[in-house]
């Protein structure tokens, strides 16, 4: 009896140790760079030849090892001591400090139609035409960003074209297995946008748990819990099966017929994401899932965008020639740009409307808005081709000021709806096409001016858009007006009449009634010059808006920059603040300075109220009283004064009404009476006679 004691008790020691040695064994990462705790459930495989298999243990949490840099070298191995020492007391999970370094796959080629904020990050867009065609490359670049997987471009509106993108397996992981085997084995892809701390970073390819997946493919595929990705990867190409025997690739260029070739597909989530973040570009995690090591690597998703290049028409006879000695001409400076417009504004004025021009004056508003919009009721065309747009420079320039009522686009909202006599929607079509508006004509959208309507963009955006004619801001006077200023002739009785060039061309108030506009639609060659000097100022104004916004920009960074250097400078003493003994090194403080001047001008007008107040009669002070009072005495002295008159004319009236009715009753009645009386005497004449 004691003797089988003893053996239980040494088969119980030997099975400790075994199973302690498989539970270290895996805790020390033997297959260092996959997911998680547990394999996800498979599904039901065919059946097995007698070909023996190695059996897919079940993993257990993969160590997360990131190295430090040199100056935390002490750091990282005290802490790998210590995991180790708490590594004798069960299985953990072991994660060194990582070091504050920039990671090289973040850093981005230049790109000139690229701008980056100075130390965000954030990556922008110039200020462009959102319905202007670009020149859009999808690229699939691989671990490092010189390394182009995949590309593709078409001339598209940013945000309109998503293409499937692919690449090669072997591209990234190579691999000596047949690729019948590995498109057997399949991969998974885990995004590095996730955001989640348990997804790790690259050195586990951000697929640190079965949670992180978000794509997968293969023999044993499974659903990925990570649902709401912003693209999905799949093979595009099904195999014969992992027991065809077919010779490992020996090339590692990427072909449509390949077996690992890998189809990229934007999501309705990815589609719906701006464009800056495709430009910053999105990374993903791609592990290769075999049974031994999973190797894995990562491949970003980019867009970059490019003005089209112009397309000459016909041959360039110019080019022939030797190059001109002539002076390079200067370009045309504010007065003379006034001085065009305000002769083109002239020249349209006295063709169609000479009367006006005989003696008056033309004057500048000093103040914004320096356009007006007309808005048309006119036909537009669609097209597929983008160049029968002028699309110019990529201005982005906004109108304010907009009259009449002409033809709108998409849902107009109920404070604009008045500009509106006709309000169309554009119907989804296959393909994206363009609304070109009349010559002389440009649509005003609630994202700008702009010379043509994309209808990609415009149905998958809250756009609305205005057909309008753009025209200077120019006041009309009479010579009277600034003869009688100058003769000072007394005083105004009232402000003189002023006038816009848009309402002396019929454009502004007649416009909504469909009417005044024949005399710049009849009259195209007299609006053209204006046009040009229209289009000259506008492209200024659109220039100054860009130098200002780089000059902002440019300016924000030499300050960063030069702070950042100060602070170096003055690092021992804490800093360039504490280095100056300042509180404050930048901001200065004028707050008490808008204080004071606020006070004096509360003070100023209560004065100048009290002062109104006291030559105000008793009858004006009510009105003053209570903001209801006026409401009410000007609904009520109305009714009130009609009552009176009624009540104090009323009997009058009345009285001389009845009097004449009572008169006009009267002569009716004698004349009845008179005529009963005079038939009798008739009858009896008629009978005498006859007797």
């Amino acid at each position: 009896m004691k003797t089988t004691t003893g053996w239980w008790q040494l088969l119980i020691i030997l099975l400790s140790f075994a199973c302690a040695a498989e539970v270290k064994s895996q805790d020390a990462g033997i297959w260092p760079g996959h997911i998680g705790a547990a394999n996800p459930p498979l599904p039901a495989k065919k059946p097995t030849p007698p070909k023996p298999t190695p059996p897919r243990p079940t993993p257990s949490k993969p160590e997360i090892i990131q190295t430090a840099a040199a100056a935390n070298a002490a750091k990282a191995a005290t802490a790998a001591v210590a995991a180790a020492a708490d590594a004798n007391r069960g299985p953990t999970t072991t994660r060194v400090p990582k070091a504050k370094t920039t990671r090289p796959d973040r850093e981005h080629p230049p790109d000139d139609s690229v701008k980056t904020a100075p130390h965000s990050g954030q990556v922008y867009l110039p200020n462009y035409n959102p319905h202007q065609p670009l020149i859009l490359t999808w690229q699939v670049l691989g671990p490092a960003l010189d390394q182009v997987l995949f590309t593709t471009s078409k001339i598209a509106p940013p945000g309109t074209w998503w293409p499937d993108l692919a690449f090669c397996l072997k591209q990234i992981i190579p691999t000596s297995i047949p690729p019948n085997q590995v498109r057997s084995y399949g991969f998974y892809c885990c995004p590095e946008h996730n955001k989640q701390t348990i997804c790790g970073g690259p050195a586990s390819h951000y697929c640190a748990k079965w949670s992180c997946v978000s794509s997968n493919d293969g023999d044993w595929k499974w659903d990925s819990e990570y649902t709401h990705d912003r693209a999905t990867f799949s093979f595009e190409n099904s195999g014969p099966g992992r027991y065809v025997i077919i010779e490992p690739y020996k090339r590692f260029d990427c072909r449509p017929a390949d077996l690992d070739r890998i189809r990229i597909k934007f999501t309705d989530t990815g589609k719906n994401y701006d464009t800056q973040t495709w430009i910053r570009g999105m990374r993903w995690g791609v592990v290769f899932n075999d049974y031994n090591n999973k190797p894995g690597s990562s491949v970003m998703v980019r867009l970059s965008l490019s003005s089209p290049p112009a397309q000459p028409v016909g041959p360039n006879v110019l080019a022939k020639e030797p190059p001109s000695t002539s002076n390079t001409p200067i370009p045309p400076d504010t007065e003379n740009r006034l001085f065009s417009l305000m002769q083109g504004a002239f020249l349209v004025l006295n063709r169609t409307n000479p009367n006006v021009t005989q003696s008056c004056w033309l004057c500048y508003a000093s103040s914004p808005p320096y356009y007006e919009g007309i808005a048309q009721t006119r036909g537009y065309n669609k097209t597929t081709d983008s160049s029968q747009c002028p699309w110019g420079g990529n201005r982005k320039l906004t109108l304010t000021a907009v009259s009449g009522s002409g033809l709108c686009l998409g849902q107009v909202p109920h404070d604009k709806q008045h500009l509106c006599n006709q309000t169309q929607t554009v119907q989804p079509m296959e393909g994206n096409q363009y609304l070109v508006p009349p010559l002389d004509t440009v649509w005003a959208c609630n994202t700008g001016l702009t010379p043509c309507v994309s209808t990609s963009v415009f149905n998958t955006s809250k756009d609305y858009c205005i057909l309008v004619q753009l025209v200077p801001r120019l006041l009309y006077h009479d010579d009277s007006s600034f003869v009688d200023e100058f003769d000072h002739r007394g005083r105004w009785k009232r402000e003189p009449i002023t006038l816009t060039f848009a309402v002396l061309m019929g454009l502004g108030i007649a416009a909504g009634v469909g009417t005044g506009t024949a005399a710049l639609i009849q009259t195209p060659q007299y609006y053209e010059e204006l046009r040009a000097a229209m289009d000259t100022d506008l492209r200024s104004i659109e220039q100054s808006i860009t130098k200002l916004e780089e000059s902002l920009t440019s300016l924000s960074e030499v300050v960063l920059q030069n702070r950042r250097g100060l602070d170096l400078l003055f690092l021992k003493e804490g800093g360039l603040c504490a280095a100056l003994k300042e509180e404050c090194c930048f901001y200065v403080d004028h707050s008490g300075v808008i204080k004071d001047s606020m006070a004096k001008l509360r003070e100023r007008l209560d004065i100048r109220k009290k002062e109104r107040e006291d030559r105000q009669g008793w009858f004006e002070s009510w009105f003053n009283k209570s903001p209801w009072l006026t409401t009410l005495l000007s609904t009520l002295v109305g009714p009130i004064i009609i009552l009176m008159l009624l009540l104090t004319f009323g009997p009058c009236i009345l009285n001389r009404l009845v009097a004449f009715i009572k008169e006009r009753v009267s002569a009716v009645q004698v004349l009845v009476l008179r005529q009963q009386y005079q038939e009798p005497r008739e009858s009896g004449r008629v009978a005498y006679e006859t007797m």
